[in-house]
């Protein structure tokens, strides 16, 4: 039975991507769907583009930040801890 259940999967994948090939196909032959694809995949670019500045500019801040604390850590002031037997004050 699930040999079955993936040959259909397989070819109504199969069909499906034909199907869309053929519509993209028959589509891309009209000036106004080149025009809509043409801006499709430009606003995909746009966003892959902001999204790996995002990532870069995350990065940097996150170094800036372990370079700005390497930068002003200040030298700790030794604190006297009181002992058992003195008393706080």
């Amino acid at each position: 039975m699930k040999h079955r259940a993936l040959i259909l999967q397989a070819l109504i994948f199969a069909a499906v991507c034909y199907g869309l090939l053929f519509i993209f196909v028959w589509g891309i032959h009209f000036p106004m769907v080149r025009m809509f694809v043409a801006v499709f995949v430009a606003l995909l670019f746009v966003a892959a583009e902001a999204y790996a500045a995002y990532v870069i500019m995350r990065q940097l801040w996150q170094w800036s930040g372990a370079g700005a604390r390497r930068l002003l850590k200040e030298v700790p002031e030794p604190t006297t801890v009181p002992g058992l037997t003195e008393e706080r004050k």
